[in-house]
């Protein structure tokens, strides 16, 4: 190390310890962001929207999957009720708990919600198609 080095570390140490470094460096301010508070309006509002989508497609994957397997439809209903709501409860324990669960759990917790999209996007598939002919 060189000398001059040595003499500014020096100095750092030095004023620290006098409590002075903030004067000479000055208070380093932190960005911060500022949220605006969110009216209960808009809340209502966004959740409002997001369960009438999510009903309205899970209704489309129920009867479009009941229309694709008509021999069981009544049982397959409820089974597929089941799945659509399997995948809500799932999707949003995933979103709140993802720092929490370890690798494994967030790959197959990941893995079953893409699954059940799919299954979802089969039943609206056959509900369309139903729809069409």
């Amino acid at each position: 190390m060189s000398d001059q080095y040595r003499s500014q570390t020096k100095k750092v140490r030095r004023a620290r310890a006098k409590g002075i470094l903030d004067q000479l460096v000055g208070k380093v301010k932190k960005p911060t962001i500022k949220l605006r508070r969110t009216s209960k309006a808009f809340i209502n509002l966004v959740l409002t929207s997001a369960l009438l989508i999510a009903i309205c497609a899970a209704c489309f994957s129920i009867f479009g999957l009941s229309s694709l397997f008509s021999v069981a439809s009544d049982s397959f209903i409820i089974m597929a009720g089941s799945l659509e709501i399997g995948k809500l409860v799932t999707a949003s324990l995933l979103y709140r708990q993802w720092d929490r669960f370890n690798y494994l759990f967030k790959t197959y917790y990941l893995t079953a919600v893409l699954t059940l999209v799919i299954i979802t996007s089969i039943g609206i598939y056959g509900y369309l198609s139903a729809a069409y002919q």
